[in-house]
């Protein structure tokens, strides 16, 4: 091999005759190339090649090498190193949508691709985010799974794939996020319960469903559900045994998120909790003994609160002894009536105003009669109820019982004494208040309107349990019994269960009446649950005198 040096020609020539030259120079090599450069081979020329660290320690702009690191040629320019590579090219991404679930694989197909190529996701506000599993099936296609959930809010997604030296690549095609659970359950209040007496398999059921068809979860995100009940997160039952309230009400607030893993939709709910009227406590009063045996069957014989007042405005919880054994009858007391003015009078003359005490004219008696011995023509009337059983006499409309059990005597002497239950809408005008003051009326020309009446007479020998009502058209009445053999003392008895009416005299049963029946009573207006106001009338110096009384 001849080496030419021609110093005149500044050339530096080699050969060895056989086309093929190698020249070995140690050290660096400094010249200046003037001219074009032509390398006319139709093989190839090897560039200076190493690993990223075995670059140049002072690099100079137009330096040119092979990466070995990054497999790929590499230029120094502007002060920096940068690859000389095509970016891989992707022409589809799959699927287009899916759930949002972290781990779903996506194939991308393309050119270019490399084993050493990473797969980033980017949201729509621009994060980037690593596919957690990036697979290199061949130089036309990858698959990536996403690293994480994405909801409907960071969608579309993007593509990118980024090779090993930093060219990058962004799909056109943009991924969808899935959409977010849709409530069919409406907002607001979804149920009111009880607090006592059995634990509720169902409260309420809420119901959303996904667009994608993904399953949907619940769970409460802010507030609370009454204390003792549950949600399932998986069929969106709320049942439970609320826990017993300290007072008449309670109301829980609740936000409940039905999400499908991903996307999450708010809903904001309410439920009601009111304490079980069952007696025990002033705020679980109920209206009648009855109601409370129907809510808790196993209720016992004792004393119960009892507030039937249905103008809240009027309500006054009070204590009675009721009789659950016999299905809520309530105890009056009617020794209280006088000494409290629980009573109304309703029509008469303010000079004979009624006598009325516990215990003074007839021993354990609530007496009712006359403030004069004398005859007297007038007749006298009072609605004689406890008004914290039976409720303010103004509210009267909204009043009264259904069912009755009356122990008492009459007076058999001079001037009516009678005893009667009359329906509420018999009444005409209002009633006062307390027994100063007079007013009101009653008639029987309405719908409705019904009076029944067990008297005494014994100057005009009228002794009989009568019922009188308005048929539609006008009054009718019917003698139901001649009450014979009857003397001051004589013990009657009466009863009205279910629209039935029956008496008793000495102890003995007499008579017994379907006031509802109307094949005998026609245009009778009696039902089961009909409800009676209890009303004297009598003539000075007649009485009447109770001993018991009992009502549901």
């Amino acid at each position: 091999m001849g080496i030419q040096i021609n110093g005149q020609n500044d050339e530096i020539r080699a050969t060895d005759g056989s086309g093929t030259v190698h020249l070995d120079v140690v050290g660096n090599v400094t010249g200046n190339l003037s001219g074009d450069v032509e390398f006319t081979a139709t093989t190839s020329i090897t560039l200076p090649r190493g690993t990223t660290a075995e670059r140049p320690e002072s690099p100079t702009n137009g330096m040119i090498r092979y990466n070995t690191s990054f497999g790929t040629l590499e230029q120094y320019s502007s002060g920096s190193w940068s690859s000389i590579e095509n970016a891989p090219l992707i022409y589809n991404v799959s699927p287009t949508s899916f759930d949002g679930s972290s781990g779903t694989t996506f194939t991308i197909t393309g050119s270019g691709f490399k084993s050493t190529d990473t797969v980033k996701f980017v949201t729509s506000s621009g994060t980037e985010h690593t596919g957690g599993t990036v697979t290199f099936v061949g130089v036309t296609t990858l698959t990536a799974t996403t690293p994480q959930n994405f909801s409907v809010s960071q969608e579309p997604l993007s593509v990118k794939v980024v090779t090993q030296s930093g060219v990058e690549r962004v799909a056109t095609q943009t991924i969808d996020c899935g959409g977010s659970p849709t409530w069919s359950t409406s907002a607001g209040t979804l149920a009111t319960i009880n607090d006592r007496y059995g634990s509720y398999s169902t409260i309420s059921t809420l119901s959303a469903s996904d667009p994608d068809g993904q399953s949907v979860s619940y769970s409460v995100s802010s507030g609370s559900l009454p204390a003792g009940t549950s949600l399932d997160s998986s069929t969106g039952v709320i049942s439970g045994d609320p826990t017993d309230l300290n007072a008449s009400t309670a109301t829980s607030n609740f936000t409940v998120d039905a999400s499908d893993s991903v996307n999450t939709t708010s809903r904001s709910f309410s439920m009601v909790v009111n304490a079980a009227k069952d007696g025990t406590a002033n705020f679980r009063a109920n209206t009648s003994g009855a109601a409370i045996k129907t809510l808790n069957s196993s209720s016992a014989d004792g004393t119960y609160w009892i507030d039937p007042y249905t103008n809240a405005s009027y309500s006054n919880p009070q204590q009675y002894t009721v009789d659950m054994a016999n299905d809520g009858w309530i105890t009056v007391d009617i020794e209280n009536i006088p000494s409290s003015n629980y009573y109304a009078i309703y029509q008469g003359q303010t000079s004979y105003l009624t006598n009325i005490n516990w215990n003074s004219s007839i021993a354990n008696y609530l007496y009712v009669g006359g403030t004069s011995s004398t005859n007297n023509a007038n007749n006298w009337g009072a609605f004689l109820f406890d008004r914290k059983l039976m409720g303010r006499a103004e509210d009267y409309l909204n009043n009264g019982w259904s069912e009755w059990d009356i122990t008492f005597r009459m007076s058999y002497q001079w001037g009516w004494g009678q005893l009667s239950l009359s329906t509420v809408s018999s009444i005409d005008t209002p009633i006062y208040g307390d027994r100063s003051t007079v007013g009101g009326n009653f008639s029987r020309s309405g719908t409705g309107d019904a009076t029944i009446f067990i008297r005494n007479n014994n100057s005009n020998n009228v002794n009989m349990v009568d019922y009188y009502w308005w048929n539609g058209s006008q009054q009718a009445s019917s003698s139901l019994y001649n009450v014979t053999g009857v003397s001051d003392s004589t013990i009657h008895r009466m009863t009205l269960i279910g629209g039935t009416l029956t008496y008793y005299k000495g102890g003995s049963q007499v008579g017994s009446w379907d006031l509802t029946n109307t094949s005998t009573y026609g245009g009778t207006p009696i039902t089961a649950n009909s409800k009676w106001i209890w009303m004297q009338s009598h003539q000075n110096p007649s009485w009447i005198a109770i001993s018991s009384m009992k009502v549901r």
